[in-house]
């Protein structure tokens, strides 16, 4: 099975993002809920910063082990 971005996903993964799917809906469209996202599909870390200039826009920071195999294009994909 393919994640959302494009790679193939694991069966414990799948496990732990079906496990997260509540608790991920609930935070949908927050910042929380965005850094949460990438770190279940990609096992990394992520710090969202507002624009406190502009609303709608935001500064994503993510840290990915090197095992994770995501790349730049997957990111933007998973993130807009």
């Amino acid at each position: 099975m393919e994640d959302l971005t494009g790679q193939v996903i694991k069966s414990y993964e799948l496990r732990e993002l079906i496990g997260e799917v509540v608790d991920l809906y609930q935070w949908r469209g927050t910042a929380y809920g965005l850094a949460r996202v990438i770190e279940v599909v990609t096992g990394g870390s992520a710090q969202i910063r507002d624009d406190a200039t502009s609303p709608f826009v935001f500064n994503v920071r993510v840290t990915l082990p090197e095992s994770s195999g995501t790349d730049e294009e997957q990111l933007h994909r998973l993130i807009c």
